[in-house]
């Protein structure tokens, strides 16, 4: 008889202020920063997390974590971000 597994997914919303956020824009569109590359102070970000990011109550970003990097860098995109680009 054939074993079959399934994986069960346990995403959490990562939710952080701006200024708590390390990120670097990979994509922009219109001057905000549509695909990121970033990096949380506390915790570790999973892939199929979702990404909130927020600014005095309004919702700058949010989308899935779509790629990680063994440095602890991870990349999330948002097609309608109004998250900032960042200072140079």
């Amino acid at each position: 008889m054939a074993r079959t597994e399934r994986l069960i997914s346990n995403s959490l919303t990562l939710c952080v202020d701006l200024s708590e956020l390390a990120y670097q824009s990979l994509e922009t569109v219109d001057g905000c920063a549509r695909l990121i590359r970033f990096r949380l102070h506390e915790g570790e970000p999973h892939f199929g997390d979702a990404l909130l990011v927020l600014e005095q109550g309004e919702v700058l970003f949010h989308g899935l974590v779509r790629a990680l990097d063994p440095d602890g860098w991870a990349m999330a995109m948002d097609p309608t971000s109004k998250l900032p680009v960042p200072a140079a």
